[in-house]
């Protein structure tokens, strides 16, 4: 057994990024895909990977998540990987993370007799899950039906199977989109919850309510992809009835909560009318 772990950098700290390498318990080897625009941040990484003995594979600028994952996809397979384990350049997994999802990966291919994709359950700072648990399997491993990519363990065959992330994407609905496609082909997706990932969502702040939400160029994404997920029959019908309720209760937080009103609303808008262009990759 061979794991790569493959990390999406973006104008990434490198000290989070040493955390990171330092967090897990197992020998792993490490591919840092850089999506960084700020060219000292690239210098930066460039650096620590050649120091860390961490795999640096840089993009031409911010290529999306979806290029980046598929582009250390492609080293990890190049390097006869048999395992991937996606983190963010911002989750840092508890030591015995991948022990457990290994655990509970076996425990699951027992169970069903067929090789599963599991997946971290990401936590906050204040140890709160943010994990949704569908079914449960057995003791401590539930359904999962939204994959997030940071913490999700895949093996070589998922991707022969299922094939890669859809560039087109950019972000936003990546990870999703993939896992949808994956259970439609028959896979099951499975949350293990005592495999900790810290993780931190959002950089914009709500002026009320005490949250954090993305930038405002995420909208964008959100909005235009949301809209697109709407078109894939593969995609949930419980997601899309929610979304559809959900999309104009976000516009109104837009307008009436957040920071940043008038941008953030023009990005939204701006998804909108480039999904009725069949308008696809970035802003």
């Amino acid at each position: 057994m061979l794991i790569s772990v493959i990390i999406v950098a973006y104008n990434s700290d490198v000290d989070k990024l040493n955390t990171i390498l330092g967090a897990l318990d197992f020998s792993v080897r490490y591919i840092i895909v850089d999506n960084s625009t700020d060219l000292e941040r690239r210098s930066d990484i460039n650096h620590f990977c050649t120091k860390s003995g961490a795999i640096y594979v840089p993009m031409i600028g911010n290529v999306g998540i979806a290029s980046a994952q598929n582009a250390g996809l492609a080293k990890a397979i190049e390097l006869n990987s048999t395992d991937i384990l996606f983190l963010d350049d911002d989750s840092i997994p508890d030591p015995s993370m991948l022990s457990v999802l290994l655990s509970g990966r076996n425990k699951c291919a027992t169970l069903i007799q067929n090789m599963p994709i599991v997946c971290a359950n990401a936590v906050n700072v204040s140890g709160e899950n943010l994990s949704v648990f569908g079914d449960s399997l057995s003791d401590g491993i539930y359904a999962c039906r939204d994959l997030i990519s940071s913490g999700t363990l895949i093996n070589v065959c998922h991707i022969e199977s299922v094939g890669l992330f859809e560039d087109k994407l950019f972000i936003d609905c990546v990870d999703f989109e993939w896992g949808w496609r994956a259970l439609s082909l028959g896979f099951h997706i499975y949350i293990i919850e005592n495999a900790k990932l810290n993780h931190c969502l959002g950089d914009g702040v709500a002026n009320v309510i005490p949250m954090k939400y993305p930038s405002p160029i995420r909208h964008y994404y959100q909005y235009r992809n949301i809209l697109y997920m709407f078109c894939r029959p593969y995609a949930p019908l419980k997601w899309k009835l929610s979304q559809l309720a959900k999309l104009p209760v976000k516009f109104l937080l837009i307008l009436f909560l957040l920071d940043e009103k008038k941008k953030r609303a023009t990005y939204a808008l701006k998804g909108v009318v480039d999904f009725f262009k069949n308008k696809y990759g970035s802003f």
